[in-house]
């Protein structure tokens, strides 16, 4: 394994546990300063203003700093190129594809209990979402480098369904305060935009290797910050279920695409360093 390697992948895992650290903490800081509580009407939820929020709120700015760090550190030495696919890619995105047709098919079934309820933005959300299934299962196929033109139009998708539901997200919180999850999602929903907009200059041949691990990188972090302490809390009945639970859902499962994108970046220099050592 070579230097450039190594570092690497030692930066991904501290990026993944130190990630994985905060969000389980978050569980402890909702459970400890809930104030009011979701409803089934009601998603959204509040936590008191104390230390323990304000010091939660501090250590996620600081590990923000930290891993925009790490992305500067390794932009120089990775490959402008992210083509090579491996097992972790293929598998992490059949995931996200196949459990995005399926929420699409629950929430139909399960959560659409007023046609009113579908509004522009959800429509164009469902809509997106669907077409970004399909640039999962083609990268999944492992054809997305034989078919340039097609991942290239398909990559617009994701981009496009994280817009969407930031606009959606804005409308419904529009008129009320903001609820304590708010930044946390939008945060997560915009890093999302801009991986997938990194992603697809890449399909389009103008990529930048820095921009990808740092959206990466930030990407992780906030959508599991975000979707863990939700899918928990959920599962244990103490957040109703809701149809925010399809959202977090399907943004861990692209979080884990994104960290198995990011792990099968090659280093500067990798092939010939392993071509001599044959």
């Amino acid at each position: 394994m070579t230097k450039y390697l190594r570092q690497k992948r030692i930066i991904m895992s501290i990026v993944i546990i130190l990630s994985l650290a905060v969000s389980i903490y978050r569980i402890f800081v909702i459970q400890n300063n809930i104030d009011v509580s979701p409803t089934a009407e009601d998603a959204n939820y509040y936590l008191k203003d104390t230390d323990e929020t304000v010091a939660f709120a501090v250590i996620t700015v600081v590990l923000l700093v930290l891993f925009s760090v790490c992305a500067f550190f390794l932009r120089k030495k990775m490959n402008n190129e992210i083509e090579s696919v491996e097992p972790s890619v293929i598998f992490t995105s059949s995931l996200s594809g196949f459990l995005i047709i399926g929420c699409i098919f629950y929430y139909f079934f399960y959560f659409l209990g007023d046609e009113r309820e579908l509004s522009f933005f959800v429509v164009a959300i469902i809509i997106t979402a669907l077409i970004s299934s399909v640039y999962f299962l083609l990268n999944a196929s492992g054809k997305a480098p034989s078919r340039r033109k097609a991942a290239a139009w398909l990559s617009v998708a994701p981009i496009a369904c994280y817009a969407f539901r930031l606009l959606n997200e804005f409308m419904k919180r529009g008129t009320s305060h903001y609820p304590s999850s708010s930044v946390y999602l939008l945060l997560s929903i915009i890093a999302f935009m801009l991986f997938f907009l990194a992603e697809g200059k890449f399909k389009s041949g103008s990529g930048n290797v820095g921009t990808y691990m740092l959206f990466g990188f930030l990407s992780i972090h906030l959508s599991l910050t975000y979707s863990l302490p939700t899918l928990y809390l959920s599962a244990f009945w103490v957040f109703p279920t809701s149809s925010e639970l399809l959202y977090a859902a399907v943004d861990l499962t692209v979080a884990m695409y994104v960290a198995a994108r990011l792990f099968q970046l090659k280093c500067v220099g990798c092939e010939n360093e392993q071509e001599q050592s044959i």
